[in-house]
């Protein structure tokens, strides 16, 4: 079948649209502009719970975890009453309780160019890339935490092109400094004004090494208070690479 669907040929294609879809990974359903659902594959009963009796009569919305409900309903909502297609991250959750994380897209179906009478879904399981994203926040969080806990004055460098061209510091630097976060923001280059004159090439190599993608060891040097007053600190860096092992960004 070429073009869109009719009347005539629908019928046609129905068996094998069923034998494709029930042979397919995916979980595909036909959604009516209700919101009630019209067909779904296997995959979309094992995955929702509910049996094809239930979801004919009642909103497909009940098989959506309590949490993304809302929003689902009314970015659903809003490509309905717009005939547009709609596409969402959403959790699916099960009469046993069970939770699957699943991407979703829906195009509008219309027959005879008639009005749209409903929506052709195709949703994809992604709960493995979201258990991994979570993990790696969780990683984030501990490392952020270890660092918190270990220091007493953080910072971050952006790095583009080997250059940094941006720093943020960490409400510990007031105590270890006597500078403000602001006051780095407000003078790039202080971070490199505060350290001794006896130690600023030291460090300038250091940091270059850093820009240039080298391992380097911690370095200890000293830095002038903004109150005058001398102290020594010491800093280790960790480096954070793209997809191509570039330097985008370092902590300190």
């Amino acid at each position: 079948m070429y073009g869109p669907p009719t009347r005539a040929n629908l019928e046609d294609t129905q068996p094998l649209f069923q034998a494709l879809t029930n042979l397919a990974s995916l979980i595909v359903c036909i959604i009516r502009k209700d919101g009630s659902c019209m067909y779904g594959n296997p995959n979309w009963w094992a995955m929702t719970g509910l049996r094809p009796e239930e979801a004919s009569s009642q909103n497909w919305f009940q098989a959506v975890h309590p949490e993304d409900r809302e929003r689902v309903a009314h970015s659903w909502n809003e490509a309905t009453q717009s005939e547009g297609e709609w596409r969402g991250e959403f959790r699916l959750e099960n009469v046993d309780g069970k939770t699957t994380w699943v991407l979703g897209f829906a195009s509008p179906l219309r027959i005879d160019q008639e009005p749209v009478t409903g929506y052709l879904g195709i949703h994809v399981d992604i709960s493995a890339l979201k258990a991994a994203e979570n993990q790696l926040l969780a990683s984030e969080r501990r490392y952020a935490e270890l660092l918190t806990a270990v220091t007493a004055y953080r910072y971050s460098v952006e790095v583009q092109n080997g250059f940094s061209v941006a720093t943020q510091h960490s409400a510990g630097c007031t105590p270890t400094t006597g500078y403000t976060p602001e006051d780095y923001r407000r003078r790039p280059f202080l971070w490199f004004e505060m350290v001794h004159p006896e130690d600023r090439e030291r460090v300038r190599s250091h940091v270059n090494r850093v820009l240039a993608n080298e391992q380097v060891p911690p370095i200890e040097h000293r830095i002038i208070r903004k109150d005058g007053g001398i102290r020594w600190v010491r800093d280790t860096v960790v480096c954070h690479f793209d997809e191509n092992q570039t330097l985008i960004r370092y902590d300190g």
